[in-house]
């Protein structure tokens, strides 16, 4: 039997059902607030999908961070603000106008002149809202916070106020270090909390000085400790050993095991 085949005007008629007075008594009374944390839950299941290289888990992902899109764009179209035609013609129309070399006369092959190009015409669009260009503006707040730095570190580079060289940001984070271990030497939490804070801004600096990205590397380094964690948990338990008798030496050989694993098996 043959699976019916659905359109974006059925998910559209579906939401619509959901939120009208016969549909859904949960969907009926969510707001864009009360439902906005959502985006960003079904933003970072995407990212999982592709980072796990699942293809059938990246499909229904992506439906759910659709599904977030047309619920948000619902509940807008009945308040009388905007609908989700609005979402299309905005968006629609910023592509056309940012890539004036695919839509326009203006060629240009190479990509960094793209990207230039792209900053140029996003500076002229909040100019001539605003008058004025207003940096870091367009940077959320809510992004994860190696990667909010990194956008603002970014975004400053742009008119040159950055480190010359990597060395630089190298020294920098030495002089960081030795500063964080005085504070804590002073068990003063203010002060830890401030040079904790300058030690990680600049590891970000290091992060992007090496066209690295901070958060992928922090999710794939925490990944690496997970799966080294579970097979030293694997090693003590097929050695009959008991955990909780484990003092910080005990843990240290079957750790050792474990990376000796992941390397001999890589």
């Amino acid at each position: 039997m043959n699976k019916k085949k659905y359109s974006l005007n059925n998910l559209l008629d579906i939401i619509r059902k959901l939120r009208s007075p016969e549909g859904c008594p949960w969907d009926q009374v969510q707001t864009s607030n009360s439902i906005k944390m959502c985006v960003i839950e079904e933003a970072y299941e995407v990212l999982d999908a592709i980072n796990c290289k699942n293809i059938d888990n990246l499909k229904e992902e992506l439906g759910d961070l659709l599904l977030q899109v047309i619920f948000h764009s619902q509940i807008n179209s009945e308040e009388n603000t905007f609908n989700f035609d609005d979402v299309i013609n905005c968006i629609c129309e910023k592509l056309i106008r940012r890539h004036p070399h695919v839509f326009g006369n203006d060629k240009i092959d190479d990509i960094d002149e793209v990207l230039k190009k792209w900053d140029e015409i996003k500076k002229e669009e909040k100019k001539s809202l605003s008058n004025k260009i207003l940096p870091f503006k367009d940077i959320s707040k809510s992004l994860p916070a190696l990667f909010y730095s990194y956008k603002v570190q970014k975004e400053a580079s742009k008119i040159g106020f950055d480190w010359r060289c990597k060395s630089e940001i190298f020294k920098k984070l030495k002089e960081e270090i030795n500063e964080l271990e005085e504070s804590i030497n002073s068990k003063e939490l203010d002060k830890i909390k401030d040079e904790l804070g300058d030690v990680l801004f600049t590891i970000v600096n290091l992060s992007r000085a090496n066209n690295l990205n901070p958060e992928e590397i922090l999710i794939e380094n925490t990944e690496k400790f997970k799966k080294r964690y579970l097979k030293m948990i694997d090693l003590i338990n097929e050695n009959q050993e008991e955990i909780s008798k484990f003092n910080q030496d005990d843990f240290d050989v079957y750790w050792e095991k474990s990376k000796k694993y992941y390397k001999n098996n890589n």
